[in-house]
């Protein structure tokens, strides 16, 4: 999760290219029964924060070279307008490259705003982006790597091989405290877009995803816990080439086009009993349900498509004992994994 959206899609890709490690703060893991309130199985979830503390400051900049051509450069603020309270950055990334062929340029940028709605209630509107050209030198031999280590592999050379990526992301998140409980909803929005020329082809594809999300969560008294709603969508447009021209560009045959659809929704809680006061045990479950569909568009050779359905119930249970001085500790979980979209494209 970077600033409260998802950054796992629905079929269990991961893309970090949002997330911008200047303006990172604060980074958390979390390996327990409650993993399966935040987590696509019950395996665990990373948390990713870039919000400063109130002691930052309302305007940094910097800028920072490095060998081989590199560069970067973050200019940061945070300030309010009525309400509002607000915190933006944009960052920049180019390198030469130690390797031939390595060249290449990443831009950042993420804008976060949020403000009371009343007693309790508090809404939050963050979007980010990124986008990045770069170069792809690719593997070399070992015999070649002992010649030189900064060659590239001629055949990417020949056909300018690299990636060229867009992504965005937005969301709108709303709680309300309860006293005990709190009460949170949330909707959030992707796209993705990808050139990826290689040796042996061109990938191309644009992606769209979005979800919702409703938790109710107790986090005082001997009885903590937490219960809730997510589904997610993804739709990705793939075509792939069957060579790459020498600019770079896609060229040759189609040899595959089709879109790929991944519905999702699960529910799940977890459930935190102070037995005394230092014997703790906790419970959890998820049900996960997905939907996959490959709409093929090139059937002279025959209609390809598909679909096919993964659903798993996921428990988890745990507990821990405080020595004062150690923590003794167990836990059971299982985890629910599926193929990615990209499996769809492997006939």
């Amino acid at each position: 999760l970077h600033t409260g959206i998802p950054l796992t899609l629905p079929d269990g890709q991961a893309f970090l290219d949002v997330v911008d490690p200047a303006v990172t703060r604060s980074v958390e893991l979390i390996r327990s029964p409650a993993s399966v309130f935040w987590g696509n199985g019950s395996g665990g979830v990373l948390f990713l924060s870039s919000q400063p503390p109130s002691s930052a400051p309302s305007v940094r900049a910097r800028v920072q070279g490095g060998s081989f051509g590199q560069w970067q450069g973050l200019l940061e603020g945070t300030g309010t307008a009525g309400a509002w309270t607000l915190h933006g950055y944009a960052s920049g990334n180019r390198q030469e490259g130690f390797r031939d062929h390595s060249q290449g340029y990443r831009l950042r940028a993420g804008v976060d705003a949020s403000r009371a709605l009343g007693a309790g209630t508090e809404l939050r509107i963050t979007a980010a982006g990124d986008a990045q050209d770069t170069e792809n030198p690719s593997s070399i031999t070992l015999q070649n790597f002992r010649e030189d280590p900064s060659q590239a592999y001629q055949d990417f050379v020949d056909v300018n091989a690299g990636k060229q990526s867009e992504q965005g992301q937005a969301g709108v998140f709303l709680t309300h405290d309860l006293g005990p409980a709190t009460l949170s909803g949330s909707g959030y929005y992707l796209y993705r877009s990808l050139e990826n020329p290689l040796s042996f082809g061109t990938i191309t594809y644009d992606r769209h995803s979005g979800g919702g999300r409703f938790t109710l969560r107790r986090t005082e008294g001997r009885i903590e816990g937490g219960v809730g709603v997510d589904a997610g969508l993804q739709s990705d447009d793939r075509v792939e080439y069957d060579s790459t021209s020498a600019d770079g560009e896609a060229a040759g045959d189609v040899n595959l086009n089709q879109l790929e659809t991944v519905a999702s929704g699960a529910a799940f809680g977890y459930l935190r009993y102070d037995a005394t006061d230092r014997l703790a045990l906790t419970g959890g479950l998820r049900v996960d349900r997905l939907r996959f569909e490959a709409d093929d568009r090139l059937t002279a050779d025959g209609d390809q498509s598909g679909s096919r359905t993964f659903a798993a119930w996921s428990p988890t249970l745990g507990a821990t004992f405080d020595l004062g001085v150690a923590r003794l500790f167990a836990q059971y979980s299982t985890a629910f994994e599926t193929p990615t979209a990209a499996e769809l494209s492997n006939r």
